[in-house]
C-alpha cells in the first residue's frame, strides 16, 4: 500500500499545472529513458516532473500522474477532457497517446495494485446520469469495455478521482445518498469482486 500512495504522492507533488510543448515523434523516443520518463527518481524536494512530456502542447494538466505499477505505463488527464498515456518498450518511452476509452468527461485514471484494470471518470448513457467512475481490463489489444462500478459507487452526480490499493478497495472523492454531505471522500471495499 505504501509503494500506491508513493505513486499517488509523486504525481502530487509534481505537477506544475503550467503549458508546455510536447514532443512528438523520434524526437521524444530518442531522449526519454528509464524509469520514470527518464527522470531523476523522486527526492524529498517537489519538482515539476516530465514537464516538456505531461503538460503537454494545447493540453492541460488535470490530475495526478498515475504510473502503472510496473512502471512500464504512464497516465494523466488533460483538459479538453482526455487521459494521455505513454509506455516504455526496450527501455524508450514512446510518444504520448490518448487512449481510446469511451464516454464523456474521460478524466481521473488509476491502475489496480496489478495493472490489470484501469479506473476512470466519464459519463456515458448508460451510466446513472452524473459523471461516474468505470472500469476496464487490459486486453492483448489494449483496454476492454467498459463496466460500471454499480449504485453503491456511482451516483446521478459527480463521482471522480479513483485511486485503488493493494487489497483492491477504492477511494474516491462523490457523494453518498442520504448523507446529507454535498461532497467527501469515500471508501468502497472489494469483497467477493464486488464495490
Amino acid at each position: 500500500m505504501q509503494d500506491v500512495i508513493s505513486h499517488c504522492l509523486l504525481g502530487v507533488l509534481c505537477l506544475s499545472g503550467g503549458v508546455c510543448q510536447v514532443l512528438y515523434g523520434d524526437e521524444l523516443s530518442n531522449r526519454l529513458e528509464g524509469v520514470y520518463l527518464g527522470q531523476r527518481l523522486p527526492g524529498r524536494i517537489p519538482e515539476v516532473f516530465a514537464q516538456e512530456v505531461i503538460s503537454g502542447s494545447g493540453y492541460r494538466l488535470h490530475g495526478p500522474v498515475v504510473f502503472c505499477p510496473d512502471l512500464t505505463e504512464v497516465c494523466w488527464a488533460v483538459i479538453p477532457p482526455a487521459i494521455m498515456s505513454t509506455s516504455r518498450m526496450n527501455d524508450v518511452w514512446l510518444d504520448p497517446q490518448p487512449l481510446d476509452l469511451e464516454g464523456r468527461v474521460v478524466q481521473a485514471p488509476a491502475y489496480s495494485s496489478d495493472g490489470s484494470r484501469l479506473f476512470y471518470q466519464a459519463v456515458m448513457s448508460n451510466g446513472t446520469g452524473g459523471v461516474n467512475i468505470w472500469q476496464v481490463d487490459r486486453t492483448p489489444d489494449g483496454w476492454g469495455s467498459p463496466a460500471s462500478l454499480g449504485s453503491l459507487v456511482n451516483s446521478d452526480r459527480l463521482q471522480s478521482q479513483p485511486c485503488v490499493v493493494a487489497n483492491g478497495n477504492l477511494y474516491y472523492t462523490g457523494t453518498l445518498e442520504g448523507s446529507g454531505l454535498d461532497r467527501g471522500i469515500y471508501r468502497s471495499r472489494l469483497v467477493e469482486g464486488e464495490y
